[in-house]
């Protein structure tokens, strides 16, 4: 039987440091992170991306421009 998260420990960037890697625990770690629009996280090496819905503002033109034109690969090993 797995234990719930203590409140102020859901905010994790990683969901594999959760004391208890379950279901329940990964779904209120997940809320809490979209309550604060925080929306990426991972699991391990895997982005976990939630869909606000809203447009968050993270990315300007700078970002934008940094990133256009090139190829996935290149975008991938960038970000690494």
């Amino acid at each position: 039987m797995s234990q719930r998260t203590p409140a102020g420990m859901e905010l994790v960037d990683n969901l594999t440091t959760l004391p208890d890697l379950d279901e329940p625990n990964m779904l209120q770690s997940l809320n809490a992170r979209y309550v604060e629009n925080r929306i990426y996280t991972r699991t391990g090496p895997i982005l976990v991306a939630l869909n606000p819905w809203q447009d968050l503002n993270l990315y300007g033109n700078d970002v934008l421009h940094a990133y256009r034109r090139k190829n996935v690969d290149q975008v991938c090993i960038d970000l690494l």
